[in-house]
C-alpha cells in the first residue's frame, strides 16, 4: 500500500547526504542506505510503502527510485535486510479494531433471511482435492469422490469463505491459525547456533560463563517417565565427579562396535557428510571419565570427556560407571565433521523428581507434528520409561523445556496469539454470528458439497500427473510471517505482530508438474487434478441472517470482475484458482408455513438483491471504523486483498517463486501483496 509523504534530504556535519520521509504529521523517519538520493530532492512530494516498518519503494512523480543492493550479500545478522523476499504467498493486514454485532437471537424462532445461495464454480486453474481414504491406500491420489460422484467437499469451501469473512467484515484473526484447541495459542520451537538472529537467544539457555574464563554447558539430564494418560516426568541422573553429562569421541565409538562413523569425507569434494550408514539411537554403556579442561572449538568450553565400552552386566570396580551413549543427529562441518557423542550417568538412586507440565508438553507434542521426518522417533520416546533425555529449568527449579539430544530444540518464549492485536472488546463479531461458536452457538450457514457437472466429465484427468516438490518456509521463518522494524529482524522472543492472513497468488497454472521423476522417489506424488474449465454445482443454506450477515456473505462470493479465490491443494504451484457465480433465494415467511416444501424447494431467485444486501454491509463497516469510501475494496486492507485475489492482473512468476537456499539466509522482507 502506497503512502503520500514528503522526501527530505540533509547532509550531516561529517558531509553525509541523509534521507527521510515526513508521512503525514509523524516525525519524519530514515530511509535505508542504498536509495538514490540527492540534495535537489529535499521537500519533494513522493509516495512510499512500508513493508513491516522497512520502506521499500520510494516514488517520485510516478518514477521509482533505484535501489542499490547491499554490498553484504549474505546478511545473517539481525540487521534487518531491505532486500525483497519472494513467495507464492502474501499476507492481509491485520485490522487492529474487531468490528462487533449482536450475539444472534435464540434458534427456535424465524427471523432475517432464510434461503439458500446457489453457487456455480468454474475452475480458472486445474483443482485438486484429495480423495477420502489413508496416505498410500489405492486410489488415495484421485480427485475426491463421493457416492461415485467427483466433488468439492463442502467443509473445504466453508474454510476458505469464512476466511474471507473474517478479513472482509474485520473480525477477529482466525483462531484455527493461531490457537490450540484449549485456546492458550501455538508456541514454535527452535533450535540454531547458526542463524545470528536467534543465536544469542539459543545460547543463553545452553551455554553460561564468558570466553575470557571458558563457556561450559547448563543442560542438565535425566530420564523421561510417562506416568498415566497425561502424566509426565523427569528424573534427574547421577551426579559423578561434579557432572551429570559427558563426552565421547566418534573414533571411540567406532571402535567399540557401537555404531558407525557419523561423518565421513565425500572422495570428491573432500568435504565432510552424513554417513548413511550411521545411527540414531541410545546405547546402555560403561564409561571412565578423566578431570574436566577447557577444548578448543569457535571458543573455549569446558566439559569432560570420556571412554566407554558396552554395557555387559560386568562393571570394573571404582574405575567404570553406567550411563548411556546418545548417538545424536548429524551437523554440517566442512572442516572435520561431527565428532563428538553424549553421554549421560545412569538414574539416580534417590532422584529429583520434576513434573512436566501440560502446557509443556502439549507444545512439545505440536512441534513433533510440525518436524514431519522426526515425529515417529520423538513419540516413541515420550511413550516409554527410563527414556535418556535433557532438560532446562527455570528460576523456580521447573522444567522449561526437554528434548532427547544435548542441544534440543526449545519453545520460543511467545505464543503466537501473543503476536495477534489486544481485542478489549467483548461480543460476538461478524464471522463468529455468521459460522457460530462451539461454546455459545450453532452456524446459521451449511455448505453442501459442489458437484462436477455431467458436462464437465471431459475435464478429469485420467493419468497421474506428478506435481513439483514443494519445500518453501513455515511459519518458525520469523523473517517473513512476522512484521519487522527497521533496524532488527524480530523473531518469536519479540515485540511484534503478524503479518495477517496468509492467502496464495494466483498463477497461470502452466509447468507445475515433472516429466520424469528425480532422485528418491519417496519425495514425490501422484495426482489426478481435474483440469481449467470445469464446472461445480452447490448450495449454501442459510438461516435467519440479518441484512448485514447476508451481506457480509454475499461481499466475498460475489467478487469484483476480476478477482478469484483459491481452494485445494498445491495452490504454491498455482493450482485451485477458481471463479464463483451465486445466485441468491430467499424463502416467503408466508408460505413458508402454507406449503410443506416451501422451505428449500420452489423458491424465487431473488439476486436482484445481492447488491443491496452487499452495500447495507458495506455501510455498516464504514459506521463502524469510522472511514468513508466509495467501496470496501477502497479500504488500505481490502486494496492488499483485492490484489492477493486478482486473476486478470498475475505478479510476474519470477516474483513469487520460492527463494533458494542462498535467498534465503539474506532474511529479505516480503513486500506487501501491491507492493509485487
Amino acid at each position: 500500500m502506497m503512502e503520500k509523504a514528503i522526501l527530505l534530504t540533509r547532509k550531516s556535519k561529517k558531509g553525509k547526504l541523509i534521507a527521510e520521509v515526513k508521512i503525514g504529521d509523524n516525525q519524519p523517519m530514515a530511509i535505508q542506505e542504498g536509495f538514490v538520493v540527492d540534495m535537489d530532492m529535499n521537500n519533494e512530494a513522493c509516495e512510499v510503502e512500508r513493508v513491516s516498518g522497512l520502506i521499500t519503494r520510494v516514488l517520485i512523480k510516478g518514477k521509482e527510485l533505484e535501489l542499490k543492493a547491499s554490498k553484504n550479500k549474505a546478511n545473517v545478522s539481525n540487521k534487518a535486510n531491505v532486500s525483497k523476499a519472494t513467495a507464492p504467498y502474501n499476507f492481509v493486514p491485520l485490522n487492529e479494531q474487531t468490528v462487533m454485532q449482536d450475539e444472534p437471537d435464540s434458534f427456535d424462532k424465524y427471523y432475517g433471511n432464510t434461503g439458500y445461495i446457489g453457487m456455480e464454480i468454474e475452475t480458472k486453474t486445474p483443482l485438486y482435492i484429495r480423495r477420502s481414504g489413508k496416505e498410500g491406500e489405492a486410489g488415495d491420489s484421485d480427485f475426491y469422490k463421493q457416492a461415485g460422484k467427483y466433488r468439492i467437499p463442502g467443509s473445504s469451501l466453508r474454510g476458505m469463505i469464512r476466511t474471507m469473512v473474517e478479513i472482509t467484515s474485520w473480525s477477529r484473526f482466525g483462531y484455527s491459525i493461531a490457537s490450540d484447541d484449549e485456546g492458550k495459542g501455538i508456541k514454535y520451537f527452535y533450535r540454531t547456533f547458526g542463524s545470528k538472529v536467534v543465536k544469542n537467544d539459543y545460547s543463553k539457555c545452553f551455554i553460561g560463563g564468558d570466553k575470557a574464563n571458558n563457556l561450559y554447558g547448563k543442560v542438565k539430564a535425566g530420564y523421561f517417565y510417562k506416568k498415566g494418560l497425561n502424566s509426565y516426568e523427569i528424573r534427574s541422573a547421577s551426579i559423578i565427579g561434579k557432572k551429570q553429562i559427558f563426552r565421547v569421541e566418534d573414533n571411540l565409538v567406532v571402535e567399540q562396535g557401537l555404531n558407525k562413523s557419523i561423518s565421513i569425507k565425500d572422495p570428491e569434494s573432500h568435504k565432510f557428510k552424513l554417513n548413511k550408514d550411521y545411527d540414531e539411537k541410545s546405547e546402555h554403556v560403561y564409561f571412565k571419565y578423566r578431570e574436566e579442561t577447557a577444548h578448543k572449538h569457535t571458543v573455549p568450553m569446558e566439559y569432560t570427556k570420556v571412554t566407554i565400552r558396552k554395557y555387559d552386566g560386568n562393571p570394573k570396580a571404582d574405575e567404570e560407571f553406567e550411563g548411556y551413549l546418545i548417538c545424536s543427529g548429524y551437523m554440517p562441518n566442512n572442516e572435520r565433521g561431527k565428532h563428538l557423542h553424549w553421554v549421560i550417568s545412569h538414574e539416580d538412586t534417590n532422584p529429583k523428581i520434576l513434573k512436566i507440565s501440560k502446557d509443556l508438553m502439549d507444545a512439545y507434542k505440536d512441534d513433533c507434528d510440525r518436524i514431519k521426518p522426526a515425529k515417529d522417533d520423538k513419540e516413541s520416546k515420550i511413550k516409554g520409561n527410563a527414556v535418556p533425555c535433557f532438560y532446562l529449568t527455570d528460576e523456580r527449579g521447573d522444567v522449561k523445556s526437554f528434548g532427547f539430544t544435548g542441544y534440543f530444540r526449545i519453545p520460543y518464549e511467545k505464543k503466537v496469539t501473543d503476536f495477534l492485536p489486544k481485542d478489549t472488546q467483548c461480543g460476538v463479531d461478524i464471522a463468529e454470528s455468521i459460522f457460530g461458536d462451539k461454546d455459545s452457538f450453532m452456524t446459521r450457514v451449511f455448505f453442501e458439497d459442489a458437484l462436477l457437472a455431467e458436462n464437465s466429465a471431459d475435464k478429469v484427468t485420467t493419468s497421474y500427473k506428478i506435481p513439483k516438490i514443494l519445500s518453501g518456509p513455515k511459519p518458525t521463518s520469523f523473517q517473513l510471517y512476522l512484521e519487522q522494524s527497521t533496524n532488527v529482524i524480530k523473531n518469536y522472543n519479540d515485540q511484534t505482530k503478524i503479518r495477517g492472513n496468509k492467502l496464495y497468488w494466483h498463477q497461470d497454472g502452466n509447468n507445475w508438474d515433472e516429466r520424469a521423476i528425480k532422485g528418491n522417489e519417496t519425495q514425490y506424488t501422484k495426482i489426478k487434478p481435474i483440469n481449467a474449465g470445469a464446472k461445480f454445482q452447490g448450495r449454501i443454506r442459510f438461516e435467519n441472517l440479518s441484512d448485514v450477515e447476508m451481506g457480509a456473505l454475499l461481499f466475498v462470493l460475489d467478487l469484483p470482475e476480476g478477482l478469484a479465490h483459491k481452494i485445494g491443494m498445491a495452490k504454491p504451484l498455482g493450482l485451485g484458482s477458481i471463479r464463483m457465480n451465486a445466485k441468491l433465494y430467499l424463502s416467503d415467511r408466508g408460505d413458508r408455513y402454507k406449503n410443506l416444501f416451501a422451505e428449500w424447494n420452489g423458491l424465487t431467485e431473488e439476486s436482484g438483491k445481492v447488491e443491496q444486501f452487499k452495500q447495507k454491509f458495506e455501510k455498516y463497516i464504514f459506521n463502524k471504523i469510522g472511514e468513508r469510501k466509495d467501496s470496501l475494496w477502497e479500504t488500505g486492507r481490502l486494496k492488499e486483498l483485492r490484489r492477493m485475489l486478482d486473476l486478470a492482473h498475475k505478479p510476474n512468476a519470477h516474483n513469487i517463486g520460492y527463494m533458494d537456499l542462498q535467498q534465503f539466509k539474506e532474511r529479505g522482507v516480503l513486500p506487501s501483496p501491491t507492493g509485487v
